[in-house]
């Protein structure tokens, strides 16, 4: 896949009635202690989310960091919003697991959905971190008619946050390092990874 290339994602309809997304990046130059730095905290997720949505964390949350977050708790409400403005969605947050600087994987519901599983782990190798988000979408009884067009949005949502992780994000990251890097050099590499 050549850097510009959108990394297409394996998506599988499960016997259960839900819906599986696995997509994956690689970030050349990039260690994993400093993309999970980024990835970890509401302004980085925004970044990712960018320009086409935000998620507001909830107003009584005292944390800072994905890895502040309590374990196996709900966490509280996130309002996802359209351009950062129109609500068009909720995040009934909570981490089922953390595992600072390599994984997490969150276990939580949204208006649409009764789970939204989303797992991330970074694997470092010598030349940079491949990061892959697996989703699992279980859509709300009364929805499931929709259930096919909630797969292409989840889709089209991650496959937007890895652009936005090779394009914006890895590139900043080499640069703070003093490894250099432009737009043009990001994503090298990127692609589905089974």
């Amino acid at each position: 896949m050549t850097t510009h290339e959108v990394p297409k994602a394996e998506t599988a309809a499960l016997h259960t009635g839900r819906d599986e997304i696995r997509i994956s990046s690689f970030l050349l130059g990039v260690r994993a202690e400093d993309l999970w730095f980024q990835i970890g905290t509401p302004r980085g997720i925004n970044e990712e989310l960018a320009p086409l949505l935000t998620m507001r964390m909830p107003a009584h949350a005292t944390w800072a960091r994905l890895a502040d977050v309590p374990v196996g708790e709900p966490a509280g409400r996130c309002s996802v919003r359209l351009f950062g403005v129109l609500p068009v969605d909720y995040d009934e947050l909570m981490l089922a697991e953390v595992t600072p600087g390599e994984r997490f994987r969150e276990e939580s519901s949204t208006r649409t959905t009764r789970l939204w599983g989303h797992e991330r782990t970074l694997t470092p190798t010598p030349e940079g971190t491949w990061i892959t988000d697996r989703l699992l979408l279980d859509v709300r009884p009364g929805l499931r008619a929709t259930r096919a067009i909630h797969r292409r949005i989840a889709t089209a949502l991650f496959e937007h946050r890895h652009r936005r992780l090779r394009s914006r994000i890895g590139p900043r990251l080499r640069i703070e390092r003093g490894l250099g890097g432009s737009r043009s050099q990001s994503g090298s590499g990127s692609g589905v990874r089974s």
